[in-house]
């Protein structure tokens, strides 16, 4: 590895990305991260218990955004193929 520092996006580029997608005609989206994630030096996102509460709020800051601002909707995987399939 070249020693350079990994970073997970920022809210603001989050919203950015979203915003993009929705532009481009997007309308079926995915959050996801690692379970390691959660545990302070398991991956180079969260490297300690600063690093986890931080990852944590920008979790809660981006799902406020997207179901509040963006009315967006939860679905489970079955329910996504069901409404695409019916048009």
């Amino acid at each position: 590895m070249s020693g350079a520092t990994i970073a997970a996006p920022t809210h603001a580029e989050l919203r950015r990305l979203t915003g993009a997608m929705l532009r481009r005609g997007q309308r079926v989206f995915s959050f996801t991260y690692h379970s390691s994630s959660l545990m302070p030096g398991g991956t180079p996102y969260v490297t300690s218990e600063a690093d986890l509460i931080a990852f944590l709020d920008r979790i809660e800051r981006y799902v406020d955004y997207f179901f509040g601002e963006l009315s967006g909707e939860a679905m489970t995987p079955a329910e996504i193929k069901a409404q695409l399939q019916s048009g």
